[in-house]
């Protein structure tokens, strides 16, 4: 049985699913995304691509973004699902809209992420997390919630910066510190 990273092999194992001998632990591929010239602006530009699904939790970075001092960021939110309506509500109440930005899905996400001073994952489950190695291949600075197979490739204060997916406060000093 193939894991995508050796916390689903594990996870795998200490359900019963499988024996530890019968797992294997095949990376995601990656395809290096196209580079985008970036567009100059004065902003520091927050970026999240994937899912807009509850457990990417997205709801958690808008509330982060919203009690961070981002005075002059603003959050970039490429990406579609379920959960769409729901977030753009939240950013309403929280008087967000003209901070953030939704832009739907994207065949090329590469081209937000371009602009990006930060990229931004902050899932509550990840089996991999093939995002933050595309932007980890664009040299854009990551954030990550220390979930799943991120922390295999994400070492928190070397090549990134990790965060707990429950700990909104956290996620809010992190963005400020960085």
């Amino acid at each position: 049985v193939v894991g995508v990273s050796l916390s689903v092999k594990n996870h795998l194992v200490d359900i019963n699913e499988i024996p530890e001998n019968k797992g294997e632990v095949i990376y995601n591929p990656v395809s290096i995304p196209g580079k985008f010239s970036k567009t100059k602006s004065e902003k520091f530009e927050i970026v999240y691509v994937g899912r807009l699904e509850i457990v990417k939790n997205v709801e958690s970075l808008i509330k982060a973004f919203a009690s961070s001092d981002n005075f002059n960021a603003h959050l970039t939110i490429v990406g579609d699902g379920r959960e769409r309506s729901n977030l753009e509500e939240i950013s309403c109440k929280l008087q967000m809209e003209s901070k953030i930005t939704f832009t739907g899905f994207s065949s090329e996400p590469s081209k937000y992420l371009s602009n990006a001073d930060l990229f931004v994952l902050p899932s509550l489950s990840e089996g991999f997390g093939i995002a933050a190695a595309e932007a980890m291949f664009l040299k854009i600075p990551v954030l990550c919630s220390n979930v799943g197979g991120i922390p295999e490739f994400v070492k928190d204060g070397e090549n990134g910066w990790l965060f707990n997916s429950q700990n909104i406060d956290e996620l809010s000093e992190k963005i400020n510190d960085i």
